[in-house]
């Protein structure tokens, strides 16, 4: 199921970088609906676009992507947040993860997954949240992929 809403967000992701890659016509000054990045395993990372989906009063989903053209592959950066959003470090965090998925292919798929992410939010109002992230996700072969100096800035888009 983790790897269906991962796949559901990087095609929803890119589908929202394509409808809003025109700044002239975003009143958000080149924001967009948001940017996420950091360094994976110390590469630096930076999304198409992020955005945060609210789950009514019971959290919410900050998610970004890019896709690589030549290689086709759509890399993601995703975390949930349970429960009442509260600027700081005390927030319940229920799953951070980073995925790999090529060609479109579910079988070329790779997941890692944190339980125990750190992350610190800067700033949460109605219509944006920013703050900073890391974890080490672990995929099923027991590999780790390692999340550093991430950061976000993104709008809900509900």
């Amino acid at each position: 199921m983790t790897k269906l809403i991962s796949i559901f967000f990087a095609a929803l992701l890119l589908f929202v970088a394509a409808g809003c890659s025109d700044s002239s016509t975003n009143p958000d000054n080149g924001l967009n609906l948001g940017t996420m990045k950091c360094k994976v395993d110390g590469t630096s990372w930076q999304s198409v676009t992020a955005l945060a989906a609210k789950a009514g009063n019971e959290g919410v989903t900050i998610s970004g992507a890019t896709m690589n053209i030549q290689s086709q592959q759509t890399e993601t950066v995703a975390f949930t947040i349970a429960g009442t959003i509260v600027e700081g470090s005390s927030n319940t965090i229920s799953l951070a993860q980073y995925a790999t998925v090529k060609n479109s292919n579910s079988s070329d798929y790779s997941q890692y997954v944190s339980i125990a992410p750190n992350i610190n939010i800067t700033k949460v109002n109605d219509v944006e949240i920013s703050g900073t992230f890391s974890f080490t996700g672990k995929n099923d072969k027991d590999e780790s992929k390692v999340i550093t100096e991430g950061q976000f800035r993104v709008k809900f888009v509900n």
